[in-house]
């Protein structure tokens, strides 16, 4: 979905924070718009991750569990 955000500038984000890190650890970048939860309207967001769907849904889910 298109957020205005250049893709490859999310990507490059990316790769930074992952550049930062031991071997074998996973990232999640999200980048979306101030005030989406407060919107009826569909989410507009950017994503990149660097680990295997399977992985980034568990992380997810294990987040919304802990916090939500």
């Amino acid at each position: 979905m298109e957020s205005g955000i250049d893709p490859k500038l999310v990507e490059r984000i990316a790769k930074k924070v992952h550049s930062m890190l031991p071997k074998g650890q996973g990232i999640i970048v999200m980048i979306f718009p101030f005030g989406t939860g407060k919107s009826d309207d569909q989410v507009t967001m950017e994503y990149i991750s660097n680990a295997e769907r399977e992985d980034v849904v568990k992380v997810l889910r294990t987040f919304l569990d802990r916090t939500g």
